[in-house]
């Protein structure tokens, strides 16, 4: 599974709520808006596939990959 270490800003939740309480900030710039809605996106998309593995895990599904390794980077 990937690691959110590469991951540009936002690499856990909390990180991912004080963006959020960033974004939604009216003197926050667009640009900077944006910059977080990509952060936030490219964490929210490792999360839901961890998500997925252990979901695959329980399952009892096997493979040589729980998921793409490549998804989120």
């Amino acid at each position: 599974m990937g690691s959110y270490e590469h991951l540009e800003g936002v690499k856990d939740g909390g990180m991912a709520t004080d963006a959020f309480r960033e974004a939604i900030d009216p003197e926050t710039l667009p640009e900077r808006r944006e910059q977080i809605r990509q952060e936030v996106f490219s964490y929210c998309c490792l999360d839901t596939l961890a998500m997925i593995g252990l979901w695959k895990f329980f399952l009892g599904l096997k493979g040589p990959e729980l998921v793409d390794p490549k998804i989120g980077e």
